[in-house]
């Protein structure tokens, strides 16, 4: 969206119906506070349901977030721009399902680490610096059969988890190429290598969570047959 865009200063009629983020109506228009000499900073939107802040631009077709809310806040480069409510609704949507197609708003590691929570099928907080991913198996299986296919469907997600962790060991080796060896690039080296390394991490507790729920589940299987 165009840098020139500009927020309205004055809302005396608000043109967002309802929050995009989350469809409450409970929308309320926050006046904006004095400037240091002169003038006032523009008005903005909050929602009181899910306390998402945003400003509404000149043409009354546009938002552009200053508070964003889990797990929203994690897109959070997206949401910071000028874009349609209807846009941001769009993405609010995949955040909200699960749906692959929010990829597509993710760079870097932070596109892996929310492959990552779609495999999971995890909900829960996300925030810019993170988020948690956990997975627990609870309750019984009714069957043996069931059981099985617990055991099954978690060897599928840490396939898929372990697919998430080659494709960035592949990324983190171009990184490597790209700043070579020369002493002078280490440091910038290290620093565009650590986001990665750190959903290396969160990979890793993944794979061993999951294979404590395997053997939980094995040995439920033992017990009762």
């Amino acid at each position: 969206m165009s840098q020139k865009m500009k927020p309205m200063k004055d809302i005396v009629h608000n043109p967002i119906s309802e929050c995009p983020l989350c469809n409450s109506t409970s929308l309320l228009v926050s006046a904006g506070g004095k400037k240091f000499l002169f003038g006032k900073e523009p008005d903005a939107v909050v929602c009181s349901d899910c306390g998402a802040v945003f400003q509404v631009s000149q043409d009354g077709m546009h938002i552009r977030y200053s508070k964003i809310p889990s797990p929203f806040a994690f897109f959070s480069n997206y949401y910071s721009g000028w874009h349609s409510p209807d846009d941001v609704a769009e993405l609010a949507h995949y955040i909200n399902t699960n749906s692959e197609s929010a990829l597509s708003y993710l760079s870097g590691a932070k596109k892996y680490a929310w492959a990552i929570r779609i495999i999971l099928g995890a909900e829960g907080e996300a925030d810019e610096e993170g988020m948690q991913l956990v997975f627990s198996w609870e309750g019984e299986p009714q069957s043996k059969n069931e059981a099985k296919r617990e055991i099954a469907k978690i060897r599928q997600i840490q396939k898929e988890i372990r697919q998430v962790k080659r494709e960035m060991n592949q990324e983190m080796k171009e990184i490597r190429a790209r700043y070579g060896r020369r002493k002078e690039n280490q440091a910038a080296k290290a620093a565009a290598l650590r986001p990665y390394e750190k959903v290396i991490v969160i990979a890793d507790n993944l794979l061993v969570q999951l294979d404590r729920a395997k053997l939980d589940i094995q040995s439920w299987i033992e017990d009762n047959f």
